[in-house]
């Protein structure tokens, strides 16, 4: 991966810390075990279907206001099932809505495919709703049997997936909806062969432990101290902080550009929590791993 700031200050920092003696504890080994898998994508709703009859509802626009909308029973019960909806247009295009409750939608900001734990921004074939009693957001999974699996879109995966959302029907350790986008993704999936609406694969998981004292990277103070421990030059502003966040985040290749700017992103709370343990110890954090 190509690193962007390694002539800076900051950059030399960051080759210290690679190159630091390792010191502390090592970090807990993966629990292995085997985890039972579905599918769950993007419903696609025409309103259209619904110009007499179907269910009412409403949605949040970006600007603050409210929108009716009907659509029909099968629909309604397509687009509750999933959680994201693309609602055709009249002009062709799509909008991306987000349930909020049933009945009631929010628009998504734009390159958004969906929003999970009501807040964070969904990305296909890299993150997955599980029982967050068992596996905390921004838990990371790797399933073994989907390495090198080609996607419909193309993209070949690596394996590792991250906690990100929630499901009505994800209960229990070590059971994951894997969100693919499209329908028309997951469809070319159920076809191949060994799809299947559910399956089981060995996996391992690495739940997201807790952040040190005062370095949880939710909290502004928390993130500074991780940034300015990587080597950082944090201008502790929300400017300030949000500029050396997107360059510690642009880094990781698996964070996509929908968490540049949250610091409460699934994948992006993995990394700064993992950054966080290495700089309390003093051991080495790569950005590639």
């Amino acid at each position: 991966m190509k690193n962007t700031h390694l002539d800076s200050p900051a950059g030399i920092a960051w080759i210290a810390i690679a190159f630091s003696v390792l010191i502390g504890t090592a970090p807990a080994e993966p629990i292995k075990a085997t985890g039972s898998f579905t599918l769950y994508y993007v419903a696609e709703v025409d309103p259209a279907k619904a110009s007499s009859g179907g269910v009412a509802g409403k949605v949040k626009t970006t600007e603050g206001k409210y929108e009716t909308y009907r659509l029909s029973y099968t629909d309604t019960k397509s687009a509750n099932m999933q959680g994201t909806v693309a609602v055709k247009e009249p002009d062709g295009g799509t909008t991306i809505v987000s349930i909020a409750k049933v009945g009631e939608w929010i628009d998504l900001p734009k390159g958004w495919h969906g929003k999970g734990n009501k807040m964070n921004p969904l990305t296909p074939y890299r993150v997955v709703a599980a029982d967050q009693k068992y596996h905390p957001y921004g838990s990371r999974i790797f399933i073994s049997d989907v390495k090198d699996f080609k996607t419909p879109e193309g993209e070949v995966l690596d394996g590792y997936f991250w906690v990100a959302d929630v499901g009505g029907g994800i209960k229990g350790a070590n059971r994951f909806d894997v969100f693919v986008g499209t329908s028309s993704a997951y469809l070319t999936i159920m076809k191949q062969p060994g799809g299947g609406g559910k399956w089981t694969a060995p996996i391992e998981v690495e739940n997201l432990p807790k952040p040190p004292s005062g370095m949880d990277p939710q909290t502004s103070p928390g993130l500074v101290k991780i940034l300015e421990g990587l080597g950082y030059e944090v201008e502790d502003t929300g400017a300030g902080r949000e500029k050396a966040l997107i360059d510690f985040q642009k880094q990781h290749e698996k964070i996509p550009a929908t968490e540049h700017g949250k610091k409460d992103a699934a994948i992006t709370l993995w990394y700064l929590t993992q950054a966080a343990l290495a700089v309390k110890e003093g051991k080495a954090y790569p950005a590639t791993k």
